[in-house]
C-alpha cells in the first residue's frame, strides 16, 4: 500500500489530534506528525504525558496496524512512558496506550493479539516483568472473556509457572490479587490446586485486618462447593474484615443453603454490631459492600439481602441494629416495615428519634419518613405523629396532619383540646389536622371556628378545606360579613389603595354595585396570598363578578400600581385582581416590562390573564429569551405549561389555539363596502387581496372603504405579518424537536386556520407511524395533498410532521427538483437544511471529538452558542484553568462541548475539546459528580444510541458556531 493510501487512513484522526493542542504546543505537535507520518525520522523527545496524550487515540486497530501505528509506539515509549507530577497518579503515556489494549481485547480479541502488541513493546526496550505488572494492574478486567481466558489472560496463563512469586508481588492490592486468583481458578485449577491456601490466604494488610478472598472462593464454591467447603470455614475463622464476612455469610446461604444458615447469620450478627459501633462513633462511617468503591455507603444493600434472604430469622438481627444505632438510614427501616408490617411498629418507631427542626435535611428525611407511613397503619404512630403535626417546621407540621389524619374522626377530641390552647403552633397543627381530616365533622367544626378566628394564619389552615371554586352571592356575603365582624375590612391593605376611587364593581346575578367593603375584602383576602392566583378564601367570589364591568377598574388599579412600586413582589395581591378582572389592555405594557426587566410577576400575570394576546405574548418573551436569556426563557416555559396544564390541554396544543384566524371564516373574510361584497383572502406574501363578487381581485382595499375600515385592515396586516414571522419561527423548532400532529388535528388546523393554509404549501410534511416516515408529501395552494411524483394523493393515516431533511434519502434530491420547478421559496431551512450522519468508526464512542482544537474567542463563543440555544455550562466546583463547557438540551438528550482556556493569564480565547451527549440533568452536586472527564461515565449516551436528528442538529449547531 502507497505510504499516501496510508496516510489518507490516519487523516482525520491527526487533523484532531492537532486541533486538541493550542499554538503553544505547535513545534512539538509538528515534529510528532512528521515522525509519525514519515515526513522526517527525527524522533521528537515527549518528557511528559499529560498534554500530548491523546497521540494513542491515533491508534487504529492492531490487526490494522501500519508505520504510522509503531512510529507513534516509538514516540511515547520513551521518558514520558511513566511519568508523574508532584503528588499526581500516574499520567504516563502507558496509561492511554493500555486503556487502547483493552478497547481492542473487548472488540476484536484474538488468540495471539495480546502476544503481538507485547512483542511491539519489547522490541523498543519495554521488559517483560513490566509488561506483566502492567497487564494486571491495568488489563484485570478483560483477563476473561466470555468467561473464556482472552489473549491477555492467556498471556498471563503462559508467563505464570516461571513467573508466578513476582506476579503476586505485582498483584499485591486485592482486586488485582482476585482478578488473577480467579484467572488461574478457571483455567489452571489442577496446577494451583495444591497451592490454593498459600495463594488465598494472606496476612495482615497495613491497617491491620486479615482479609478472606471472597471472589475466589465465590468461583470454588460455583465448581464444588463440597470440596472447597474447609476453605470456605477456614475464611470464616481467619477474617477480622467484617465486609469480608458479610460476602462469607452471602456465599455460605448460596452454595449451602441449610447447612450453614445459623453460621451465615452469626456472620450478619457480627457484621451489624460491627456497623452499629463505627457509626456510633463516627456519624460519616460508610460500610463497603459488594466490591463498591470509598466512600459508598452499602449497609441497606446487606440489610435488604438479609430481609429477602431469612426472613422471620432475621427479624431480630435487624430490629436490633436499627435500635442501637444512632445514624438512622430511613431506607432501611422503610425495608422493615415492607418486610414485617404490623409486627415492625416498635422497631418504626425509631425513625421518629430525630428531633425536628430547621434544617433543610430533616424537611427531607420526614419526608421519606411519612412515605413510609404511606405503606403502612399509622394508628400505632399516633402520639409520635402528633407531636410533629405541632412543631414549628411547616413541611413536617403539613406531612405530619396529613399522615395522621388516615386514624380517621377519633382525632377530633385531642383536636378540639389542642385548639383551645394559646399555643399557635399547636392550635395551628390541631386545625391542619381537621382540615385534612375533611369529613362532614372536621368541617362543620373549622367551618364555626372560622368565622370568629381573628388570627388570619390559623383562619388560614382552617379555610383550606372550606373553600370552593364555586359558591353563591348568599355565600360570599356571609363571608365578607364575618371579616367585619372580626374587624378585617377597618381600612385599605396600603395607604395608596382607596376603593371608593375605583371604578365600580357589580355582582353578575343582579347588577348591584359592589360596596366598598365588599371590594376591600378582595384585597384583604388577596394580601394573604403570596403569589400571583387567586387565594383560596375567595377564589369563588371572584367568579360572582360580572367581568363586563370590570375591564375599567383592571386598568385604573394598574395605573395605580405602576405609580406605586410597579410588577414587583409587594404588589402581587393587587397583580393578581387585574389579571381576574382585566383583559387584554394590560397585554402590551406587560410584555414590554417583562422583555426589559426580566420581570417574572409580569410573566406569571400574562399567565393569569390568559386570554390569546396574553399567551402570545408569553410565547413572545419566549422567543425573545431564547438566545439572550435559557434561564428567564425556562420561566416563561412553566408559566406557558401551566396554563396548559389548567386547560388540560398540551403545551403545543395550547400553542396551536392561541393562532389567530383575524377575524376570518375559513380562509376568507367577507365585508360589505358601499353596498358590495368583498372576500378577504391572505397571500403567500402575508398580504391581503380584496375579491369582489365578480371575482375581480385587488391587491389595496376598495376607495369606498371609510377611515375606520381601513385603519383596521392595515392594522390587521400588520398583525399577520408579526405573527407570520413568529409562526415560522416555531416551525423551524418543531422540525428539530420532532414534533407531531394527529392526521385529523392536522387538517382540521391547517385547511382552515387562513396563516397556516399560506405556511404550509412551502413546506415538505411526512406521514408518520411510530415515529418512523411512511410517505412524505406537499400541500398545494388549491389544499389537494401531492406526492413526490407531483401526483394526487390521499393522506394515509398516522401522524404528520415536518420532514428533516436526513429522513428523506433518495427523494431529497427528487423534493429539491419540485421546489425549484414550482418556483417555492421555504420559510425556514428545511430541504436545504446542513445535516450529519454519524462515522461508523464513532459508533461505540461517548466522546465525539470533531471540534478538538478550534480556537475561538470567548466573546464570540458566547454570541454565537446564545444565538443558537446553548448555555454556559460550569459545573459547581470547577476552578480556574479547569474544563468548561457550553450545554443544550433537545428532547430526552443534553449535549455539551467542552473548552479550555488557552492562557491561564489570558481568558480572551479558547480551544473546544469533545462534544459529547448525556443523560437529561447529569449534573449531580449531591453525589459531587459535576464534571464528565471519563468516556465510560455512566450518564454518557453511546455516539450510535443518539437520535440521528438530535447528532445531526447538534452538530450543525456547533458547526455553525465555530464556522
Amino acid at each position: 500500500m502507497e505510504t499516501e493510501i496510508i496516510l489518507k487512513l490516519y487523516e482525520d484522526k491527526i487533523i484532531r489530534f492537532r486541533r486538541s493542542h493550542s499554538r503553544r504546543y505547535e513545534k512539538i505537535i509538528n515534529s510528532i506528525i512528521s515522525y509519525i507520518t514519515g515526513e522526517s525520522d527525527e524522533k521528537p523527545v515527549l518528557k511528559r504525558a499529560d498534554y500530548m496524550k491523546e497521540i494513542v487515540d491515533i491508534l487504529a486497530p492492531f490487526h490494522k496496524w501500519t508505520f504510522v501505528d509503531r512510529r507513534i509506539v516509538d514516540c511515547i515509549v520513551g521518558e514520558a512512558w511513566f511519568w508523574k507530577e508532584k503528588d499526581y497518579l500516574d499520567q504516563g503515556f502507558h496509561k492511554g496506550f493500555f486503556k487502547w489494549i483493552k478497547s481492542c481485547v473487548e472488540e476484536n480479541d484474538s488468540e495471539d493479539l495480546f502476544i503481538n502488541i507485547a512483542n511491539e513493546l519489547t522490541q523498543r526496550g519495554i521488559e517483560e516483568y513490566t509488561i506483566l505488572d502492567l497487564s494486571i494492574t491495568e488489563l484485570n478486567k478483560v483477563f476473561l472473556i466470555n468467561n473464556k481466558a482472552s489473549s491477555v489472560g492467556n498471556y498471563i496463563l503462559s508467563k505464570y509457572p516461571k513467573k508466578k512469586k513476582k506476579m503476586f508481588k505485582m498483584s499485591s492490592g486485592q482486586y488485582y490479587r482476585a482478578a488473577l486468583n480467579i484467572l488461574l481458578i478457571k483455567n489452571s485449577l489442577d496446577e494451583v490446586e495444591n497451592r490454593l491456601p498459600y495463594m488465598l490466604f494472606e496476612g495482615e494488610d497495613d491497617k491491620g485486618s486479615i482479609h478472606a478472598p471472597h471472589k475466589e472462593l465465590e468461583v470454588l464454591s460455583g465448581i464444588d462447593s463440597e470440596k472447597y467447603k474447609d476453605l470456605i470455614l477456614r475464611a470464616v475463622e481467619e477474617t477480622t474484615c467484617k465486609a469480608c464476612k458479610a460476602h462469607l455469610s452471602v456465599i455460605l446461604n448460596k452454595f449451602y443453603g441449610t447447612e450453614f444458615k445459623e453460621k451465615a447469620l452469626e456472620l450478619s450478627i457480627e457484621v451489624l454490631d460491627h456497623i452499629s459501633e463505627k457509626r456510633n462513633s463516627d456519624t460519616g462511617y460508610n460500610f463497603r459492600y459488594a466490591g463498591d468503591m470509598f466512600g459508598i455507603d452499602r449497609t441497606g444493600d446487606y440489610i435488604n439481602w438479609l430481609l429477602s434472604t431469612f426472613g422471620p430469622a432475621s427479624k431480630k438481627i435487624v430490629s436490633d441494629y436499627i435500635l442501637k444505632t444512632k445514624v438512622i438510614i430511613i431506607e432501611i427501616i422503610d425495608s422493615f416495615v415492607t418486610h414485617f408490617g404490623p409486627d415492625s411498629v416498635e422497631t418504626a418507631k425509631k425513625m421518629f428519634s430525630i428531633s425536628a427542626g430547621s434544617d433543610e435535611n430533616i424537611i427531607d428525611y420526614y419526608s421519606k419518613v411519612f412515605k413510609v407511613l404511606e405503606k403502612s397503619d399509622v394508628f400505632p404512630f399516633e402520639n409520635e405523629l402528633w407531636k410533629l403535626s405541632i412543631c414549628d417546621v411547616n413541611d413536617i407540621k403539613n406531612g405530619a396532619a396529613q399522615a395522621l389524619a388516615k386514624v380517621g374522626d377519633s382525632l377530633i377530641p385531642k383536636a378540639q383540646e389542642l385548639l383551645k390552647s394559646k399555643n399557635k403552633e399547636e392550635r395551628d397543627g390541631a386545625a391542619k389536622v381537621l382540615s385534612y381530616l375533611n369529613s362532614e365533622d372536621s368541617i362543620k367544626i373549622l367551618k364555626e371556628l372560622s368565622e370568629k378566628e381573628k388570627n388570619d394564619d390559623l383562619r388560614d389552615v382552617m379555610i383550606g378545606s372550606l373553600a370552593k371554586d364555586k359558591i353563591t352571592l348568599m355565600e360570599a356575603k356571609n363571608l365578607i360579613s364575618s371579616a367585619l365582624s372580626r374587624k378585617k375590612l377597618s381600612k385599605p391593605v396600603k395607604k395608596w389603595l382607596d376603593e371608593s376611587q375605583l371604578p365600580k364593581l357589580k355582582w353578575l346575578e343582579n347588577g348591584e354595585e359592589l360596596t366598598v367593603e365588599e371590594v376591600r375584602y378582595l384585597f384583604y383576602r388577596q394580601n394573604r396570598e403570596k403569589n400571583i392566583q387567586p387565594e383560596t378564601e375567595v377564589k369563588g367570589v371572584y367568579s360572582l363578578i360580572d367581568k363586563r364591568y370590570s375591564g375599567e377598574f383592571a386598568n385604573i388599579l394598574f395605573d395605580l400600581i405602576m405609580d406605586n412600586g410597579g410588577v414587583y413582589a409587594k404588589n402581587r395581591f393587587a397583580l393578581t385582581l387585574v389579571g381576574i378582572l382585566g383583559g387584554d389592555e394590560q397585554v402590551g405594557r406587560l410584555e414590554e416590562i417583562v422583555k426589559k426587566k426580566k420581570n417574572k410577576n409580569g410573566l406569571k400575570l400574562l399567565g393569569l390573564i390568559g386570554t390569546n394576546s396574553a399567551l402570545r405574548a408569553i410565547t413572545g418573551v419566549m422567543r425573545h429569551f431564547r438566545a439572550k436569556a435559557p434561564g428567564f426563557l425556562s420561566s416563561a416555559n412553566e408559566v406557558f405549561n401551566q396554563v396548559a396544564e389548567e386547560r388540560n390541554t398540551g403545551f403545543y396544543e395550547l400553542a396551536d389555539s392561541i393562532i389567530p384566524d383575524f377575524g376570518f371564516s375559513g380562509l376568507y373574510k367577507e365585508l360589505v363596502i358601499d353596498g358590495e361584497s368583498f372576500k378577504v383572502v391572505l397571500t403567500d406574501e402575508f398580504k391581503f387581496n380584496y375579491i369582489n363578487e365578480k371575482n375581480k381581485r385587488t391587491k389595496t382595499i376598495p376607495k369606498a372603504a371609510s377611515k375606520e375600515l381601513k385603519d383596521e385592515m392595515k392594522n390587521l396586516a400588520k398583525e399577520v405579518k408579526v405573527i407570520a414571522k413568529e409562526t415560522i419561527f416555531d416551525f423551524e423548532q418543531y422540525l428539530v424537536v420532532r414534533r407531531k400532529w394527529d392526521n385529523e388535528k392536522w387538517q382540521n388546523l391547517f385547511l382552515i386556520n387562513p396563516l397556516l393554509f399560506v405556511i404550509a404549501p412551502d413546506i415538505i410534511w411526512g406521514v408518520y407511524e411510530n415515529d418512523i416516515l411512511n410517505t412524505s408529501f406537499r400541500l398545494t395552494e388549491e389544499g389537494r395533498f401531492i406526492d413526490i411524483n407531483n401526483n394526487e394523493t390521499e393522506l394515509p393515516k398516522g401522524d404528520i410532521g415536518i420532514v428533516h431533511p436526513i429522513e428523506l434519502g433518495d427523494d431529497l434530491g427528487r423534493w429539491k427538483e419540485h421546489l425549484i420547478e414550482n418556483k417555492i421559496n421555504q420559510p425556514f431551512q428545511q430541504l436545504e437544511r446542513e445535516f450529519f450522519h454519524l462515522d461508523s468508526n464513532d459508533y461505540d464512542k461517548t466522546f465525539y471529538h470533531l471540534f478538538d482544537g478550534k480556537e475561538i474567542e470567548m466573546k464570540l463563543m458566547k454570541s454565537r452558542t446564545s444565538s443558537f440555544g446553548w448555555r454556559p455550562a460550569d459545573y459547581p466546583g470547577w476552578r480556574p484553568g479547569e474544563m468548561y463547557a457550553f450545554n443544550k438540551a433537545i428532547l430526552e438528550t443534553e449535549v455539551f462541548i467542552s473548552y479550555r482556556y488557552l492562557d491561564d493569564e489570558n481568558d480572551d480565547k479558547i480551544a473546544l475539546k469533545q462534544c459529547y451527549f448525556t443523560i437529561p440533568n447529569p449534573i449531580n452536586s449531591q453525589d459531587y459528580q459535576f464534571e464528565v472527564t471519563f468516556p465510560d461515565d455512566e450518564r454518557l449516551i453511546k455516539l450510535k444510541d443518539v437520535p440521528g436528528i438530535v447528532f445531526s442538529e447538534m452538530i450543525r449547531d456547533l458547526t455553525e458556531i465555530t464556522r
